[in-house]
């Protein structure tokens, strides 16, 4: 049907008495076709006028531009408006050509319609201009005018006159409509660019398309040129297919490559083309818009970086918080002790499998009602005071009586209660020992409380247990020191008769077998005598019975004293005892002297007993000494067996030697250092050994005493 309408009009065009012509829809007014009669009519070929604009092809005689100025306001009208316009009549002196090849304007009149003529997709395709030539008519009329009567002329006048005022504000309006629509094609914010033929030649575009392409006039450059090189291939093949299929077409995303000499130009375009056609619907041109929207895909391009990695953190934020959630859960869910949450009102928020057991109440149960269920009310009220200040700094939804139980001074200032008496859910009660504290939100609000329950019932029996068990122990210690203080007093009687008479028989004249016998006892009554004072020394030790005299004395007296009882042992073992003491060490001190030449006797015996060549010394050096007080070091060394690292730390237990070989060869109870270990921790001194094996020892002693 649109293809028959087209043939039809084609053929009235063609045909039509009146001159007529076919006009470009754009304000130059390009001629696109033109009938015979017309041609007829102007004397013009259709070579010399296709293509041409019209008001390029008839001119304006000067003088005469009015009739120019009617008829261009005439198709502006139609272009704005899309409505037809006609011209009754209009003086429109045409340029004629004379058989002798000379050029003069011939007066004429023309009555003319011009009528938009709309494209298949309603679109202003081309506006056709039909004229007829009243020249003739014109001509009569003016001759009847003049033989009217003088009123009729001046109202004819008159009339003429308004129609050329408003003639000429229609033409003021419509340039001022195309000065507005010439402004907006400038400075549209996008790029707007018209080309004609298929080489593109950009034959009108505006500023912008110069600044994206570069400070350069496009206009009459053919698109390879205005965009040369392979970057703006794509763009150019769009502009070829557009031309070829007669189609508009859209890119939302076109990339183009621009290089100059400086630098080149990466960009993003978003481009609509709109091919422009001729009557008979063949592309001439193609009408192009568009926006570069580089920094939008660069922006772009970043958001869906920025959406990936902060998707991808998402991601690993999520796993790792369902790997804490099933951590926590395992947690909760496994451990030993009861975990209870509550919010702010002691409501039970949460419950574990702990929990349930140790208050035997299922979780349904418990989860909603409040926990205080859980504490013995009156053990809860009389004690609220000693709860944590965070738990009692939030405690604005428990109940009334129990924050006021809470502001009431502790009977402990700075005490805080963890062991609490519990309710089970069938009535039983037990000890058990529970942290609170507060739970509080990612913003530090507080939202509830936490509490960890453990069931202290078996640590009470435990320790109910241990307590006997130390009460039997210290009487069964006490019994024991009292048996042996006993004990050891009953001995020393019959012990000193044995020792004394054996002392009178030695006096005596005997015979030498009975001589010797009777040395045998008295030195078996000697040691049994030591080591019945050793255990009592030791039973007194332990059961605190001991007591440290305060008393001034000599130090260097004692020492000479304690070195003439060591002397004769070490005399009879062929071993030097040398002294070595500090120059002027004349000190009097005070403190129990007793007990310091006990531990020098019982060091400077075991040097003796274990050293079988070489020498004993004792060395003594003051190692502080001032405001009324001294520390006394004593070191006792010999060249005797030595004493095997792994057996150092056992030495000092009582009835222990470094192995059963040395009690055999040496003799001994085994309490000296033991009982010299004790005696220097009671004197607040310390004991140390160092030795090797084979390469004797050293025990050093360091002792505070008060100077006299």
């Amino acid at each position: 049907m649109d293809s028959l309408c087209t043939s039809v009009f084609e053929t009235v065009f063609k045909r039509s008495t009146a001159g007529g012509y076919l006009l470009s829809p754009t304000p130059e007014f390009r001629i696109l076709a033109v009938n015979d009669t017309f041609l007829e009519a102007t004397g013009r070929t259709r070579a010399e006028l296709l293509g041409v604009p019209l008001f390029e092809a008839f001119g304006a005689r000067p003088g005469d531009e009015g009739g120019v100025h009617a008829l261009r306001a005439s198709l502006l009208k139609v272009l704005v408006t899309g409505e037809p316009d006609m011209l009754t009549v209009q003086r429109y002196p045409i340029p004629v050509i004379a058989a002798d090849g000379s050029r003069h304007f011939e007066e004429r009149y023309w009555s003319a319609l011009n009528t938009p003529i709309p494209g298949p997709d309603g679109a202003l395709a081309c506006i056709s201009h039909s004229t007829i030539d009243v020249t003739d008519v014109v001509r009569l009329r003016s001759q009847a005018r003049q033989s009217a009567d003088e009123v009729a002329r001046v109202r004819a006048e008159a009339d003429l006159a308004n129609r050329a005022q408003l003639l000429h504000e229609v033409n003021r309006a419509l340039e001022a409509e195309r000065g507005r629509l010439a402004h907006l094609f400038e400075h549209a914010p996008g790029f707007v660019y018209f080309t004609e033929g298929a080489a593109h030649r950009i034959v009108q575009a505006n500023r912008a398309l110069s600044a994206l392409a570069g400070p350069r006039d496009l206009v009459g450059c053919t698109l390879a040129e205005a965009f040369p090189g392979e970057g703006a291939q794509a763009f150019r093949d769009l502009h070829d297919e557009v031309w070829r299929s007669g189609k508009p077409r859209v890119a939302g995303a076109l990339p183009l490559l621009l290089r100059d000499a400086a630098a080149a130009r990466s960009l993003v375009l978003e481009v609509a083309l709109q091919p422009v056609l001729d009557r008979l619907q063949q592309v001439t041109g193609i009408c192009v818009q568009g926006h570069d929207i580089t920094e939008r895909q660069q922006a772009l391009a970043r958001l869906a970086e920025l959406n990936a990695s902060l998707e991808a953190q998402v991601h690993e934020r999520t796993a790792q918080l369902l790997e804490l959630a099933e951590r926590e859960h395992a947690i909760l869910t496994s451990a030993a002790s009861a975990i209870i949450a509550t919010d702010l009102a002691a409501q039970v928020t949460s419950f574990n499998p702990a929990a349930e057991a140790m208050l035997r109440v299922p979780a349904v149960q418990a989860l909603g009602n409040s926990a205080l269920a859980f504490f013995d009310v009156a053990e809860l009220l009389e004690h609220a005071a000693a709860l944590p200040q965070e738990v009692r700094d939030n405690a604005q939804a428990l109940p009334p009586p129990l924050q006021d139980a809470m502001r009431r001074p502790p009977q402990q200032p700075g005490h805080v209660r963890t062991e609490w008496t519990f309710v089970r859910g069938d009535g039983t009660r037990f000890p058990g020992l529970m942290n609170i504290s507060v739970l509080r939100d990612s913003h530090g609000q507080a939202i509830g409380f936490l509490g960890v329950l453990t069931d202290l019932t078996e640590r009470r029996a435990l320790e109910e247990a241990l307590r006997q068990r130390s009460t039997q122990a210290e009487a069964a210690s006490r019994a024991k020191s009292a048996f042996l203080a006993h004990m050891s007093h009953e001995l020393r009687t019959p012990l000193n008769a044995v020792i004394g008479l054996s002392q009178l028989l030695r006096l005596r004249e005997l015979p030498e077998d009975v001589g010797r016998f009777v040395g045998h006892i008295h030195d078996a009554g000697e040691q049994l005598l030591a080591l019945v004072s050793d255990v009592l020394d030791l039973s007194r030790i332990e059961a605190g019975e001991l007591r440290l005299e305060e008393a001034a004395f000599d130090l260097a007296p004692l020492l000479d004293t304690v070195l003439a009882m060591v002397r004769p042992q070490a005399n009879a073992k062929g071993l030097a005892l040398m002294v070595d003491i500090a120059p002027a060490l004349q000190l009097r001190l005070i403190g129990d002297a007793l007990r310091l030449r006990q531990v020098l006797l019982n060091l400077l015996g075991n040097a003796v007993k274990f050293t079988a060549a070489g020498s004993v010394t004792l060395r003594l050096r003051v190692q502080a000494a001032g405001a009324g007080n001294a520390l006394l070091r004593l070191d006792v060394v010999d060249t005797g067996i030595g004493i095997a690292p792994e057996q150092q730390r056992h030495i000092f237990e009582p009835f222990t030697q470094a192995d059963d070989s040395i009690t055999r060869r040496y003799g001994g109870s085994g309490l000296g250092l033991s009982i010299v270990r004790r005696l220097v921790h009671m004197m607040k001194g310390t004991l140390s050994v160092q030795s090797q094996p084979g390469q004797g020892s050293t025990f050093s002693v360091e002792l505070p005493f008060r100077v006299a």
